[in-house]
């Protein structure tokens, strides 16, 4: 068996298992663009340097600030704040959801957080019914059949879409959250975009379109 290994847009699978952290960071530093202050967790749970990674384990670096290694699989308080406002920290320490570390939030946390979400004179953010399981690499649509899915760029920009569905999201935050770099061209972004919906036309995925509006893109269901 082999180890995943997930920075960022960088994915791959290789022989490490009985090797740390540290020197798996080492060693793939400058091929996946680790950084030295990266945090690590493996399968979700933050671990040292020291740990001793096994087969079939999953190792994901995550940068302490700024942008979200893997496919928004963990968000810093930075990041929160910034997709929901300054008070949002605050809101999921009123419902008991706090940070895995002093820092860092899980997707589970944050879909939590969006289901409870409602502000004064608006209606409850819908959760999304689009689940893709970057653990199985499955994309499921309501009772939908688990569909597998492969782990490239446009999977994680459909991933940032599902944060917040319905909602259109501008090409300057794509750029920020999908490609971390704020200086590729919009040419480059609305084309991976239409890559991804023919992905999801091929998949078959029922009831999930994605359509774009003064320059953003977002996903939008049937039952929208």
């Amino acid at each position: 068996m082999s180890v995943r290994i997930v920075h960022g847009a960088n994915e791959g699978r290789f022989t490490l298992a009985g090797q740390t952290v540290r020197s798996i960071a080492k060693s793939l530093r400058d091929a996946f663009n680790i950084p030295e202050d990266a945090q690590t967790f493996v399968g979700g749970a933050e671990v040292s340097g020291d740990h001793v990674v096994a087969d079939g384990e999953t190792v994901e670096f995550v940068r302490t600030l700024g942008h979200k290694g893997g496919l928004n699989d963990f968000w810093s308080e930075r990041e929160v704040t910034e997709f929901f406002g300054a008070s949002a920290i605050a809101d999921m320490a009123d419902m008991e959801i706090r940070p895995v570390n002093e820092s860092v939030f899980t997707s589970q946390q944050i879909n939590n957080y969006l289901s409870r979400l409602t502000k004064p004179g608006e209606t409850q953010h819908k959760p999304s019914p689009l689940i893709v399981d970057l653990s199985s690499m499955t994309l499921t649509y309501y009772d939908q059949a688990p569909i597998e899915i492969e782990g490239s760029l446009i999977f994680k920009l459909l991933n940032r879409l599902n944060v917040r569905p319905r909602h259109y999201v501008r090409l300057d935050t794509l750029k920020r959250d999908v490609w971390e770099d704020e200086f590729i061209d919009d040419q480059t972004v609305n084309r991976t975009a239409r890559r991804l919906r023919k992905k999801l036309e091929e998949m078959q995925v029922q009831g999930v379109q994605l359509k774009t509006q003064n320059g953003g893109w977002a996903l939008i269901f049937s039952d929208s």
